[in-house]
C-alpha cells in the first residue's frame, strides 16, 4: 500500500536529524518536519481500515470465486515461479550476476505476490482473520517505529547538547551564548556556561583580567534578569503541567478516534452476513462480546431476504443463536437466590412431566394400571392409581375376549 511506503519514508526522515552548529532550534525544526511526516504512519493504518471497510484496493477487497480470480491466482503463481527461477540462476554470462539491490527487489516483490496469493486462496472466514491480523500488525509496526524514531531523535538531541555544552563552556562560546539569551531558561543556562568558562580561564593569559571581568559582568546581568522575572517556580511548573496535559489529551483523542474507526469497520464486517455474525458469536469470549454478537446477528437477520438461498434455515440459525445468547446473558445477571429458585422450578417441572408420563403409561391398559396400583406407596400414589384404574376400565370394550376377567 502506497501510504505504508510514505510512512516508512517519514520514519526514515527522523534518522536524518543531525547536530548542527546553528543551535538546538535547527534540530527541533528537523524533528518537527519529520514528526509531521510520521503522521503518515497513523494515516496508513486508517487507510488500511478504510480499504477493508470499503472493499477497495487490489490486495484487500474480497474476491469472488470467478474466472478472473482463478486467472489471477494462476498468474501470481507463474510470476512467483519466474522470480524463484531468476534468483536461483543468479544471473547469466551475458547479463552478469544479479546485484544485491536487484535480489532485494525480487524478494520484496515475491513476498507481495505471496501475500496477494494467500488472500485470493483464502475463504471469507480466513479473510476476516487476515484483516484483523493486518490491522494488528499495522498497529504494532506503527508503535514500534514511532518509538524507534523518538529514541533516535532523543539520542541526536543528546549528542548535539553534549557538543553544544563543550563549545559553550569556552570563553568565546559562553559570551556568545550569553549575548543571545532571550528567555528565562537561556539566561539561567548562560550563567552555568559562564561559570564553567570562568573556571577554565588561565591566569597566564595576558587577557585574563579583562576576560574575568567580562564574565562576571555578564553573570550579574543574567542574575538581575532572573530576579526581575515575574514567573514564580510554581507558575512555571503549572504551565509545564498544563502543556503536558494538552499533549496527553491530544494523544487520547487520536487513539479514541482510531479505535472508533476500527470498531466501525469490524461492526460493518461482522454484521454484513449471517455467516460472519454467527462466527463472531461462536467465538465470543466474554459477556461484552456476546452482547455485541447479538447486535451483529440482529443486523444480519434484518439483511436476509426471502429470496436468499436457504432462507428458512439461515433465519432459524440466527434466531436460535440469538435466543441462546440472550438466555446466557439473562442467567449471568441472576443472583444466587434467583438461580436456586430457577433450578427448583426446573426440577419441579421435570418431576411433574415425569409423573404425567408415568400416569399416562399406567392408564393405557388394565394390566399396567393394576401394576401401578400395586406399587403405590403413599396416599398420593394410591389416588393416582385409582384414577389410572378408572381410565383403564373406561377404555375397555365388551367386544374384548377377556372383557369380564379384565
Amino acid at each position: 500500500i502506497s501510504s505504508l511506503n510514505d510512512a516508512n519514508r517519514a520514519l526514515a526522515a527522523f534518522n536524518n536529524v543531525r547536530p548542527q552548529n546553528n543551535g538546538i532550534q535547527a534540530v527541533a525544526a528537523q524533528a518537527t518536519n519529520s514528526a509531521d511526516e510520521v503522521h503518515l504512519l497513523i494515516a496508513s493504518i486508517y487507510e488500511l481500515i478504510d480499504l477493508v471497510g470499503n472493499g477497495k484496493g487490489s490486495k484487500l477487497k474480497l474476491i469472488d470465486s470467478n474466472d478472473d480470480s482463478f486467472k489471477r491466482i494462476a498468474d501470481l503463481k507463474a510470476e512467483i515461479k519466474e522470480i524463484n527461477a531468476e534468483l536461483d540462476r543468479g544471473g547469466t554470462q551475458e547479463t552478469g550476476a544479479i546485484t544485491k539491490e536487484r535480489q532485494d527487489q525480487l524478494r520484496n516483490t515475491r513476498e507481495a505476490l505471496k501475500e496477494e496469493l494467500k488472500w485470493l486462496e483464502a475463504g471469507d472466514d480466513k479473510r476476516a482473520d487476515m484483516i484483523e491480523q493486518r490491522i494488528r500488525r499495522a498497529e504494532r509496526a506503527a508503535d514500534a517505529e514511532i518509538r524507534e524514531a523518538k529514541r533516535s531523535y532523543t539520542e541526536q538531541v543528546k549528542a548535539y547538547q553534549a557538543l553544544n555544552e563543550k563549545l559553550n563552556s569556552t570563553f568565546e562560546g559562553a559570551i556568545a551564548f550569553s549575548q543571545s539569551a532571550k528567555t528565562e531558561n537561556r539566561h539561567a543556562q548562560a550563567i552555568e556556561y559562564l561559570i564553567t568558562a570562568r573556571k577554565q580561564l588561565s591566569t597566564a593569559d595576558s587577557e585574563y583580567a579583562a576576560k574575568l571581568n567580562t564574565i562576571n559582568v555578564a553573570i550579574q546581568e543574567h542574575q538581575r534578569f532572573l530576579k526581575d522575572a515575574t514567573l514564580t517556580d510554581q507558575q512555571r511548573a503549572d504551565a509545564a503541567a498544563a502543556a503536558a496535559e494538552k499533549v496527553v489529551q491530544a494523544v487520547a483523542r487520536e487513539r479514541a478516534a482510531y479505535e472508533a474507526r476500527k470498531k466501525a469497520v469490524l461492526d460493518q464486517w461482522y454484521s454484513s452476513s449471517d455467516t460472519r455474525a454467527l462466527s463472531f458469536n461462536a467465538n465470543a469470549k466474554n459477556l461484552d462480546e456476546l452482547t455485541q454478537s447479538i447486535k451483529y446477528m440482529e443486523a444480519a437477520r434484518n439483511k436476509l431476504k426471502i429470496t436468499d438461498d436457504n432462507y428458512e434455515t439461515r433465519l432459524r440459525s440466527l434466531n436460535e443463536a440469538i435466543r441462546l445468547s440472550q438466555k446466557v446473558l439473562k442467567d449471568a445477571t441472576l443472583t444466587e437466590e434467583e438461580r436456586a429458585a430457577a433450578a427448583r422450578k426446573t426440577e419441579e417441572a421435570l418431576r411433574k412431566r415425569q409423573a404425567a408420563e408415568q400416569f399416562a403409561d399406567a392408564s393405557s391398559t388394565p394390566e399396567k394400571a393394576l401394576a401401578f396400583s400395586q406399587n403405590a406407596q403413599n396416599i398420593n400414589q394410591q389416588l393416582e392409581a385409582i384414577k389410572a384404574l378408572q381410565i383403564a376400565r373406561d377404555n375397555l370394550t365388551n367386544t374384548d375376549a377377556q372383557y369380564e376377567n379384565r
